[in-house]
C-alpha cells in the first residue's frame, strides 16, 4: 500500500469557545468569520460565507457547520479553519494541535 504525506499548506483558523454566540464575543473571532454574519434569528445567529450552502449556525453550546460533507458540530474547544479553497470546517483541539503550528508573522 502506498503512503502519503500532508503537503505543507497555512491555513486561518480560531478556536471555539462556548459562549462565543454571544455577540459581544464575535469581536473576538476573525475578519473572515466576522464577514459571514447576517442575521440573528430567535437566539440563533446564522452566518453565510457564499449562497451555495456554507452557513455556520451558532448555537449558545455549540456550532453546526455546513460543510461540502454535510453538517458538522463545533464544541467547546474546537477549532474552525478556513482552507486553502477557503471551505470551513471544525477540527477537533487534539487533532489540530497534533496536525497544525502556529506561523510567526515573517515565516
Amino acid at each position: 500500500m502506498a503512503r502519503y504525506r500532508k503537503l505543507p499548506v497555512e491555513i486561518e483558523a480560531f478556536q471555539y469557545h462556548t459562549g462565543d454566540a454571544d455577540e459581544a464575543v464575535f469581536a473576538n473571532w476573525p475578519d473572515w468569520a466576522k464577514a459571514m454574519l447576517k442575521h440573528n434569528v430567535g437566539g440563533m445567529v446564522v452566518a453565510r460565507s457564499n449562497p451555495k450552502q456554507r452557513v455556520i449556525e451558532a448555537f449558545p453550546e455549540h456550532l453546526v457547520v455546513h460543510t461540502l460533507e454535510g453538517p458538522m458540530f463545533a464544541w467547546d474547544g474546537d477549532w474552525i479553519i478556513k482552507g486553502v479553497a477557503g471551505e470551513i470546517y471544525p477540527i477537533k483541539e487534539k487533532i489540530f494541535a497534533e496536525t497544525y503550528e502556529k506561523v510567526e508573522a515573517g515565516d
